[in-house]
């Protein structure tokens, strides 16, 4: 993993804040093949906590890959709120 800004794995494991409002945490709790409409990927399986200003907190969790980005977010009580990639592009 590089440390380039454009490197979307840069910042996994890393905890982001936003004033005093939000703060998000991200850890990399895997390593898992995962398949979406735009196909099957080897992709870093991330938990990212997000805790707002009230102390609620949501977890989600977000598949990336290497030269590809992020495929892949569930999340919600019960993570059925699912996002997946449909078509990738790459320049």
């Amino acid at each position: 993993m590089g440390s380039s800004p454009s490197d979307p794995l840069a910042a996994m494991g890393r905890v982001t804040e936003f004033g005093a409002t939000i703060r998000i945490a991200r850890e990399v709790i895997s390593k898992e093949n995962v398949t979406v409409p735009a196909g099957t990927f080897s992709a870093f399986k991330v938990r990212s906590t997000m805790e707002g200003f009230s102390g609620a907190s949501m977890v989600s969790y977000e598949w990336w890959t290497n030269g590809k980005g992020l495929v892949k977010v569930t999340t919600g009580d019960d993570q059925s709120i699912v996002s997946e990639a449909i078509t990738i592009t790459t320049p």
